[in-house]
């Protein structure tokens, strides 16, 4: 025990347990929680396990006589490919992007068979006689089809590329008929939904070409009548009109006559401004490149030169004092003047003959000039007038030649988009024809013999099912229960050990154990007494019937039989027990505080009692002790008397006695009852005990039961009643041996 009054100077927490260090009871010998042992749990509730059992058996016969039928099984498969050609014309393999993707198609698949319209479809087709298993007399379509969604099972085959569809009856036949057609359903619906709309589409695509060709149709029609009016054969866009061509040519032509008038008219007004140079030109060089060519010219000069050759040889032979000598001279100069000027003369008349050789040149070429000129304005003013008369009649050709070109270009036009819709029906009609992704493996048949069913099953599931239950239950119950079953689950509780434990004592084949444990807890009590002076100790408990009354007689017996002088006293008041009065009558502990003399009051021991001091006369409508204000001095004269003072008070939480006597004494004991209180209790009666503050505190977990289908309490019997270890179990043996 742990002396509170004694460390409530040092700070220590007064409410501490008795046992400050190792538990007084050795931990190896202390009883733990059972566990999940179903035969423990099973024994603990008898009547629950049998009326488990007994309710399944009994709910299981006719259930079993009703529903244990034969059942009969109807399958039928279908391959979902990842890859597949789309279209039968042109090899266009289509896959899925991922295995991922392709497994959320497949769970597509799974759903949409099942699907309320496609089930309805199936019922339709179904012959009366099958469709009346689904839909009964007096049922309408609708729940008829419920029923049948309600009866598929439809899940993928692991690790495949299939999926089963089945059904389950009581009857055979009409299940393979009925699973085919669910089936024949679904890909048909698949095929359709494939290509969403596929014949929407076609009879769209079909009323879009009628329109096509109907437009077509009357265009063709206007350019024929255009083609008879203009006389052509044909409005190909290649090839120009005639009178484009006409008109091209003339405009072509005029152009070229312009271009040569332009030219002409440069070259006359070229020439004039020419002819205006010429007499403004050096005449000299070619008059006497002319007179060059003058014989008489020639001849003149060659006489002249002649004479003067010979004076100029008369000349050299005379001196130059001769008076001959100038006369010579004069008819030198007089012939070089004379020849001067016959040369000039004739260079005169040799020019104006070069010019007038001129002008009459240029006056030739002038007039051809003028007429080429006139002959180009003439050429230009012609073709002028072709191409206005040609551009009138083109304006009323082109309007309705390029109306026709416009047609035939409709028409073309129409012509593709006719082919393009004609491509895209064709497309749709072989792709609805492609096999897809989907197609059936193998299609469900009739079974002959029924793959589960009867009654005998039934009932043999309902007998399973009741030892099962009759064992859970029990055992969920015994592992749901949180109230206290062993020293240890009260230390997890309150965070101290308890001083001890005592078993259960209404099974007579513990009670040599029962006797030692109650020894041991006599000797820790003895021992924590001596170590901490204490005089008086209060046995109290959390609830009525945890047996404080017989632990602390024997307690008190024990003590007697170690030497140490006990009285037991009897503060309970609330519920007095006869065993303190025994063959005696006393007034008890109520004439003690009366003022009686307490050594008459005492009964001294007997076979199996310690000495005791009673509660005495207690008033039927007052369940409490009367004049407590002497209960100190009393308790001190008891003490003078006797070594140890055991007193019995009342449960903690129903009687103000037993927070008085906790007050008033050096000890309080709390007593609790193995599975006979709930947590909360505890705790509850913890927190008052911890406000009263009394100096010393403790716990004893009472009445820990015994079972018979092992654990470590039947093991310590065993050994306490033969004085040998009990064998070691079968796998351990195996194991270990």
């Amino acid at each position: 025990m742990r002396r509170a009054r004694e460390e409530s100077a040092t700070g220590v927490n007064q409410n501490q347990g008795m046992n400050g260090g190792p538990p007084t009871v050795p931990t190896d010998e202390v009883p733990r929680r059972r566990g999940v042992k179903p035969l423990m749990s099973m024994r603990s509730h008898p009547k629950l396990a049998v009326g488990i059992a007994l309710t399944f058996l009994l709910l299981g016969l006719p259930i079993a006589w009703v529903q244990g039928s034969a059942s009969y099984w109807s399958v039928a498969g279908i391959q979902i490919f990842p890859t597949y050609v789309a279209n039968l014309r042109e090899p266009q393999e289509v896959a899925m992007p991922s295995t991922t993707q392709y497994r959320q198609f497949v769970q597509q698949q799974v759903r949409t068979i099942s699907r309320f319209d496609i089930v309805e479809k199936a019922l339709e087709k179904l012959p009366p006689n099958i469709r009346a298993l689904w839909q009964r007399e007096g049922k309408t379509d609708i729940e008829g089809a419920e029923f049948l969604q309600q009866s598929l099972v439809v899940h993928e085959i692991e690790d495949t590329y299939l999926v089963s569809i089945g059904i389950e009856g009581p009857q055979a036949w009409g299940l393979a008929e009925t699973v085919n057609t669910v089936v024949e359903t679904y890909i048909e619906t698949y095929s359709h939904e494939k290509l969403y709309g596929s014949d929407e589409r076609i009879e769209t695509l079909q009323e879009r070409r009628k329109e096509l060709a109907d437009a077509m149709a009357k265009r063709i029609e206007q350019e024929n009548e255009l083609s008879h009016e203009l006389g052509m054969t044909t409005f190909e866009s290649e090839n120009p009109t005639p009178y484009d061509e006409a008109l091209g040519e003339a405009t072509a032509a005029l152009a070229a006559a312009t271009r040569e008038r332009i030219a002409a008219e440069a070259a006359l007004a070229a020439e004039t401004q020419s002819a205006k140079r010429i007499e403004a030109l050096p005449l000299t060089a070619q008059a006497e490149s002319l007179l060059s060519n003058d014989h008489v010219l020639g001849g003149t000069k060659s006489q002249f030169l002649g004479r003067r050759n010979e004076l100029l040889l008369e000349l050299n032979i005379l001196g130059p004092s001769h008076p001959a000598r100038r006369g010579l001279e004069q008819q030198i100069e007089d012939i070089d003047a004379e020849v001067a000027d016959v040369t000039a003369l004739n260079l005169d008349r040799a020019r104006r003959m070069v010019l007038e050789d001129r002008q009459v040149a240029a006056e030739k070429t002038l007039t051809a000039l003028v007429a080429a000129v006139d002959r180009a304005k003439f050429e230009e003013k012609g073709f002028q007038d072709l191409v206005s008369k040609h551009r009138e009649t083109a304006s009323w050709f082109s309007r309705r030649y390029y109306r026709g070109r416009a047609l035939r270009e409709k028409i073309t036009e129409d012509h593709a988009k006719i082919a393009e819709v004609d491509n895209r029906i064709e497309y749709l009609r072989l792709e609805d024809k492609a096999p897809g992704l989907v197609r059936l493996v193998t299609p469900a048949r009739n079974s002959d013999l029924p793959v589960s069913g009867g009654r005998k099953k039934v009932f043999m599931v309902f007998v399973a099912a009741a030892f099962a239950f009759a064992i859970a239950i029990p055992v969920a119950i015994d592992l749901i229960d949180h109230r206290i079953h062993a020293p240890n689950d009260l230390e997890r509780l309150l965070g101290f050990s308890p001083i001890g434990w005592q078993l259960d004592r209404s099974d007579g084949r513990v009670e040599s154990f029962a006797r030692d444990l109650s020894r041991r807890l006599a000797i820790a009590i003895d021992r924590d007494r001596r170590r901490h002076k204490v005089k008086q100790l209060v046995f109290t408990s959390v609830a009525p019937g945890d047996g404080t009354t017989t632990l602390a007689l024997d307690i008190a017996v024990e003590l007697g039989s170690l030497g140490v002088r006990t009285l037991a006293v009897e503060g309970n008041a609330f519920k007095p027990d006869p065993r303190f009065q025994g063959s005696k009558r006393s007034r008890g502990l109520i004439a003690a505080l009366e003022g009686d003399p307490i050594k008459e009051l005492i009964i001294r021991r007997e076979a199996g009692l310690p000495d005791r001091l009673p509660v005495g006369n207690v008033n039927e409508d007052i369940h409490h002790l009367r004049s407590l204000e002497r209960l100190p001095s009393l308790l001190e004269t008891l003490s003078d008397e006797y070594d140890f003072v055991v007193i019995d008070a009342p449960p903690v939480q129903l009687s103000a006695d037993a927070e008085i006597l906790c007050q008033s004494t050096d000890g309080t004991m709390l007593v609790v009852a193995a599975e006979g209180v709930w947590p909360g209790q505890i705790t509850r009666a913890a927190r008052l005990i911890e406000r009263l503050a009394p100096p010393v505190v403790g716990t004893i977990v009472n009445r820990v039961k015994v079972y018979d289908n092992g654990g470590y309490l039947t093991d310590m019997l065993q050994t306490h009643e033969t004085g040998e270890l009990p064998p070691d179990p079968l796998i351990a043996r195996l194991l270990w041996s």
